[in-house]
């Protein structure tokens, strides 16, 4: 018999959606995404000899842990630039772009480069 895995929730596509976003800065490698058996997500990062795991639970709950030193963190209140920001200096990434001030009212380009 064969036995389905779990559905992954909204909650955790939401976070891992805004953990992503913020990767997509200058000098932030890439994870790789791993699903997790138990209805989650996992991203690992192989950065110049350090390795850091990020996941994210079925219950929306994420730990970060640094593999080259064996440090586990629970996050309290998520918060995606504050998980990516910890995932930089696990990494040892001496400095990554803050995010550019909105300007009110501004509107954001689309993928193409139009308004």
């Amino acid at each position: 018999m064969d036995v389905e895995p779990p559905l992954i929730r909204w909650l955790v596509v939401e976070r891992l959606s805004l953990i992503l976003e913020r990767c997509g800065r200058p000098g932030m490698p890439w994870p790789s995404i791993h699903p997790s058996v138990e209805g989650g997500v996992q991203l690992e990062w192989r950065h110049l000899g350090h390795d850091v795991e990020v996941e994210i639970l079925n219950t929306g709950a994420v730990t970060i842990f640094a593999a080259t030193t064996g440090e586990l963190e629970d996050v309290v209140g998520f918060d995606a630039a504050g998980v990516v920001g910890r995932v930089a200096q696990l990494l040892d990434i001496r400095r990554m772009p803050a995010d550019p001030p909105k300007e009110p009212g501004a509107v954001s380009p689309k993928p193409d480069g139009s308004r």
